[in-house]
């Protein structure tokens, strides 16, 4: 189980670099120049939603699950299978049943990518992985963001009504 995630961390480590997101250390010869940091969205947003990412399971296809994801200040709030508003939501994207690998933790920072195909049947993506990531957060922030804004309906927000969780 170790091996798997530290593969995983691995995997999104390549994928952030690849696609020239990752700075490294405090090392200047690795650092990501200022004009192509200013290309990326990369300021901390209040509420972040994303709707319909496939959370990849450990154990194969058979574990993947189809999830939304609210990320507050910096940190993961809330990963469920339940439909969630997003019409307070600073960011609020469609993952376009994407398939998402990276490090979730409640109440962490998140570091994660969103890929346009399922990394298990065409494990070649991780060859030009910059081809195929549609969002990318480090550490709670967003440095890429491909995937198409969410509509805000009258559905979304019904009067009176609005999404509480525990502190």
């Amino acid at each position: 189980m170790m091996h798997r995630l530290v593969l995983l961390k691995f995997v999104v480590f390549l994928s952030l670099q690849a696609a020239g997101l990752y700075a490294g250390t405090e090392d200047s010869s690795t650092a990501v120049p200022e004009e192509q940091k200013a290309a990326h969205v990369e300021e901390k947003v209040e509420r972040i939603v994303i709707k319909n990412a496939h959370l990849i399971g450990r154990r194969g296809g058979v574990e993947d699950v189809l999830v939304n994801i609210r990320i507050v200040d910096g940190k993961l709030n809330v990963v469920t299978q339940d439909d969630i508003s997003h019409a307070t939501a600073t960011i609020a994207v469609d993952a376009e049943k994407g398939f998402l690998m990276g490090n979730l933790q409640i109440g962490a920072p998140p570091s994660f990518v969103v890929l346009d195909e399922n990394p298990r049947q065409n494990f070649d993506i991780f060859l030009n992985t910059g081809a195929h990531v549609r969002f990318a957060m480090e550490k709670g922030v967003v440095v890429m963001n491909e995937l198409p804004d969410l509509p805000v309906s009258s559905a979304d927000s019904p009067p009176g009504m609005s999404l509480r969780t525990a502190p």
